[in-house]
């Protein structure tokens, strides 16, 4: 029983810090409009494949298009607007998002099949401008558009809709890549700041019997509480639980959230001051967060997946 309670301990506290490390990712991508970010990369890509991320001719006729413009978000009036509009900007330069171009400061976070090429059919095409879009249905939808003074032949639109698609579905897998990869950094950067030593919290926790069957008791009381508001039936994480709009009309991390880690984590495992006395036990404490920071990138589906598999065992039958 006191390994499960250990092994429980050590995901518990895995879960609440990658909820915590989740709801600062989904903060930062709300705020630097990360999804619209990615699906303007794709579109740039789409539209000028050989450029390598430069933006084409193309690329800038189909931003500047006033049918482009109306699925973007309004620039704000407001000296408040402005200026968090301001600070989006300079925070998708801090983290390499920053060339998607002044034409698409508020980008979409979706842009369908049908609207991409209700774009695409208000755009002043020049030969030249159609020369550099490589041959494949992209390319066929415009001839045709030029062909046909402008009507849409069904086929090609058809066939321009399953192949945009496939890319989108594709921009959704970047994306989640993209997401992983911040993730890891702010696992170390928590890591780090609260000195999640997984080594010594799982020594301590072995070491210490009323420590540990006092967070194991904490552990399951969540489960039963708190759990179902973070987690549906299938064990995936609910979109939207955890960000909340505060009295001031701001995006935070949920402090119900906050909370919890601060209740069950913290107390005599987590926070501590990092203390070693050589080279070697440096080494091994920033090795325990780097493997924190790995860990929290699994998400936080797999941790609960994990523990209420350990409850389950753990309970008489």
């Amino acid at each position: 029983m006191a390994i499960l309670q250990i092994v429980a301990g050590l995901i518990f506290i895995l879960l609440l810090f990658t909820l915590l490390a989740t709801a600062i990712q989904e903060l930062i991508a709300n705020y630097i409009s990360l999804r619209g970010v990615m699906l303007m990369k794709t579109i740039q890509h789409i539209l000028g494949p050989q450029l390598k991320g430069k933006r084409s001719e193309v690329y800038e006729r189909f931003t500047e298009s006033l049918s482009f413009k109306q699925l973007c978000r309004p620039s704000s009036s407001s000296l408040y607007g402005r200026l968090l509009d301001w600070l989006e900007e300079r925070v998708r330069i801090l983290f390499g998002y920053g060339g998607i171009g002044k034409a698409v400061d508020g980008p979409p976070s979706y842009v369908s099949a049908e609207s991409f090429a209700d774009v695409l059919k208000t755009m002043k095409w020049t030969p030249e401008t159609l020369e550099s879009i490589p041959p494949g249905p992209l390319r066929d939808f415009v001839e045709n558009l030029q062909n046909n003074a402008g009507e849409i032949g069904e086929a090609k639109l058809a066939a321009l809709k399953r192949w945009y698609d496939d890319v989108m579905n594709g921009t959704s897998n970047w994306y989640r890549r993209q997401a992983q990869f911040i993730l890891i950094f702010i696992g170390l950067a928590l890591a780090g700041s609260f000195n999640i030593d997984l080594i010594k919290i799982g020594r301590t926790l072995s070491e210490n019997e009323t420590l540990r069957t006092e967070l194991y008791g904490d552990m399951e009381k969540w489960m039963a509480e708190r759990a179902d508001s973070y987690f549906d039936e299938e064990g995936q994480l609910r979109k939207g639980v955890l960000l909340q709009t505060n009295e001031k009309d701001i995006v935070v991390v949920d402090t119900t959230l906050r909370e919890d880690v601060k209740k069950f984590a913290l107390t005599g495992l987590v926070g501590q001051k990092p203390q070693a006395d050589s080279l070697g036990g440096w080494l091994l404490i920033v090795g325990s967060w780097f493997l924190t920071a790995i860990f929290i990138s699994f998400g936080a589906p797999f941790w609960f997946d994990l523990l209420r598999k350990i409850v389950r065992v753990s309970k008489p039958v």
